[in-house]
């Protein structure tokens, strides 16, 4: 009896599971369908024009991260991608939209080889040029421009000092800062540059506010009801209105925010203000502590209110502050050093390696040039010296050696002892890392240890870490030599490894073997050995490798490991077409899909050279090394079916190389899920992780375990993808590859939601 209630409960809970998984999939097709018809169409003037740069602009262009390339395409409003192999930059856009896009990148590489000249015609509507005082520049600009930097991603804009060609001379008291964006983020960029200008040159704002409130009034809109207001407040009012610490503006400033908010949807008008108040903006209370300590030169005071601060933010918390100090460069150099001199000489502080690093890190923004004051050089020795019996600052402590360029030279007897007990301690506990940075520093020290860093080297070698053991022998001045005998060891070590590694690096096995035959039957014997045949058999066919078979025990473990992986089911439909007529069938067939899961694979140059498109019952392989631009054309159009919901695995870049084949705009391609992101929520709902976490170290393969219960085989991942006609075993990867993806839909999709 409680068995049949049971089940028939379960049966219940199933039903309504599928009702409401019908109506969500019902929802989400509609939700598609609607944006579709929302989605804008290209501007008539829509088109594309390419740059040719230098390899230096590149970098410049690309910037830490990318960074700069994604803010040029934000502020322009165009679509930018650089080609690293041929030095163009592509811009895609409106005319405008690629006007001034380019004059962005013409401005970012300009500023590689010194100041930015502009002329008249440089405004195009985008532009607001601010006077800053010569005394407020380096306040305004922060370290490494970080301040900047700051106001750029808060505000969306670009902002760089540039000379106006029409002024032949430049103002000495003044530079011009160009704003660059929409009228209201270069408004809100302006306010907060001139909110901390008023830091520096108290009153400033008052010389300028005629010039600056009635700018650009009515610019956003027609009716000209965009504009900016400002309020005066007397001193005890000013007082009240920011309470005390601060919180009492906050709230004044959410109520104003609130208020303006509810005011736009009422009169579905935005006629939202930004009011510029006579004050400077204020960081939270915590910044502000911080920063007056770094004023008076208080090292145990700065880094005592560091310590309150969530350490996560302690180290943009300590680069804000600096910036609001009021010292220079050489001043907060010095003043770091004092920081570091009181963690050195305070347990409570040296203890703490993360801090102490932090602040080591925060020196390290500086030109790396060798201080030429002995003084200061004897004291980042000392302090050296001091933090290394903090076993937590020990990485900290050599850090400082490099950044301030100590070597043996500027060392007392008294500290020689010393750093000869530094290195007996360095290779007694085998930390391999800090010997390199140890040698860097004191090379003479390298012939008096020659036994024991052969030794640690050695250990090195065994322990299979043979990049800092080539590191090591550099430091302590091996032959060239030896040195060549240990890239060697690394190459078959990578070799041996990479055959026998799960983890995806078969690749770097076979750049090692290179065209050397010793090398190439090495690594397809440890492919044999690690049960990877299929592999095994490519590489033979490739290379042109002879009488080379696996044993029968091997073939054993082949079957055994295959066992262990996800393989196509037995129904699905897997072709591989390129032909027009073939193309065009095998579409119409996949666009009677809901759903579709694609991937791509791509030559070694990073060319896409195989699209794979499964749905449940077809899998699609797509030769676009032999593709047709008539046959593209059906492709693409299935790729922009609102009606279908597209799939990948970190598939963007994917969606942007396949534009340059197929045509069709990465934004058309909707509805489109992400299923590694996908896949970091659900390990988010599995442990308590946040997203960074989540993602670190998370692949289709891996996913697939965690949520299905089987990884996937990689091996042929490796493979010559660009050799006609594909071996069955590279079908059956990329089939599996694009339909694992809707087995990982069915169990992920309500993360969608």
């Amino acid at each position: 009896m409680g068995d049949r209630g049971g089940s028939r409960s379960r049966d219940r809970d199933t039903k309504r599971k599928d009702s409401r998984s019908r109506s969500r999939k019902k929802d989400s097709r509609s939700r598609s369908r609607s944006n579709a018809e929302a989605r804008p169409k290209r501007p008539d003037d829509y088109g594309v024009d390419t740059m040719k740069i230098t390899d230096d602009d590149a970098a410049f262009i690309l910037g830490k991260g990318g960074k700069t390339k994604e803010k040029i395409a934000r502020v322009s409003g165009a679509e930018i991608e650089l080609f690293e192999r041929d030095l163009v930059l592509e811009i895609r856009g409106s005319k405008k939209e690629r006007r001034r896009a380019k004059k962005y990148a013409e401005g970012v590489m300009a500023q590689r080889t010194g100041p930015v000249t502009v002329n008249e015609d440089y405004d195009d509507g985008d532009l607001t040029m601010l006077r800053v005082p010569q005394e407020a520049v380096g306040f305004v600009t922060g370290r490494a421009g970080n301040f900047l930097r700051t106001i750029e991603e808060e505000w969306g804009t670009l902002m760089f000092f540039v000379e106006v060609e029409s002024s032949r001379s430049r103002s000495k008291e003044y530079e011009k800062l160009a704003i660059f964006g929409n009228v209201k983020a270069r408004r809100g960029a302006e306010l907060k540059v001139l909110s901390a200008v008023e830091t520096k040159v108290p009153g400033y704002f008052d010389k300028i506010r005629e010039d600056v409130v009635p700018r650009d009034r009515g610019a956003d809109h027609g009716d000209g009801s965009w504009g900016t207001d400002t309020m005066t407040f007397q001193d005890d009012e000013l007082s009240y209105a920011l309470g005390k610490q601060v919180g009492r503006r906050l709230q004044v400033i959410c109520w104003l925010w609130l208020w303006s908010c509810m005011l736009c949807m009422l009169m579905d008008v935005c006629k939202s203000r930004v009011f510029a108040v006579q004050h400077p903006l204020l960081e939270p209370p915590e910044i502000k502590d911080v920063a007056a300590a770094a004023s008076e030169c208080n090292a145990q005071e700065f880094l005592a209110r560091v310590r309150k601060i969530p350490l996560a933010n302690q180290r943009s918390s300590m680069e804000v502050a600096l910036n609001q100090s009021g010292l220079d460069e050489g001043r907060i150099s010095l003043f770091l050093l004092s920081c570091l001199e009181v963690a050195a000489k305070d347990k409570a502080f040296g203890n703490e390696g993360k801090l102490t690093g932090m602040v080591c890190s925060l020196c390290s923004d500086g030109d790396g040039r060798p201080e030429e004051d002995p003084t200061v050089r004897q004291r980042a020795l000392a302090v050296s010296l001091q933090l290394w019996r903090h076993n937590a600052s020990q990485f900290t402590a050599l850090r400082v050696l490099q950044q301030w360029c100590i070597d043996e030279t500027d060392a007392t007897s008294q500290q020689l002892e010393a750093i000869q007990r530094m290195s007996e301690d360095l290779l007694a506990n085998n930390n391999w890392r800090l010997l390199q940075l140890f040698l860097k520093a004191f090379p003479r020290f390298a012939p008096e240890h020659a036994d024991r860093i052969d030794e640690a080297i050695k250990k090195m070698c065994e322990e299979g870490s043979f990049k800092a053991a080539i590191q090591v022998a550099k430091c302590a001045l091996w032959p060239n030599s030896r040195i060549g005998r240990l890239y060697q060891q690394l190459q078959f070590h990578q070799i041996k490894t990479g055959a026998r590694s799960e983890q995806g690096k078969e690749l770097a096995s076979i750049a090692a073997c290179g065209k050397d035959q010793g090398r190439q039957r090495l690594f397809v014997k440890e492919l044999f050995k690690a049960g990877k045949l299929e592999l095994a058999s490519e590489r033979i066919s490739a290379w042109s490798l002879e009488g080379l078979r696996p044993t029968s025990s091997q073939k054993r473990k082949g079957a055994k490991r295959a066992r262990n992986f996800y393989r196509l089911p037995a129904h699905l439909m897997v072709r591989t077409v390129s032909l027009k007529d073939e193309v065009e069938e095998g579409v119409s067939v996949l666009q009677q899909a809901q759903c579709i899961g694609f991937d791509t694979e791509s030559l070694q140059r990073g060319q896409p050279c195989l699209l794979q498109v499964a749905s449940n019952k077809h899998a699609l392989l797509i030769d676009l090394l032999a593709l047709q631009s008539d046959s593209a054309a059906s492709v693409a159009r299935l790729f922009s079916n609102p009606d279908i919901v597209k799939l990948s695995f970190a598939g963007r870049q994917d969606l942007r190389q396949l534009s340059t084949v197929l045509g069709v705009e990465a934004k058309s391609v909707t509805p489109f899920f992400d299923l590694k992101h996908l896949g970091a929520l659900y390990r988010m709902n599995q442990s308590d992780i946040d997203f960074n976490e989540a993602l670190d170290g998370l692949g289709l393969s891996s996913l697939a375990e965690e949520v299905l219960g089987k990884p996937l085989n990689k091996e042929m991942r490796a493979s010559d993808w660009s050799r006609r006609p594909l071996l069955p075993a590279q079908q059956q990867y990329a089939a599996v590859d694009a339909w694992i993806l809707l087995r990982l839909w069915q169990r992920l999709k309500h993360f969608a939601e």
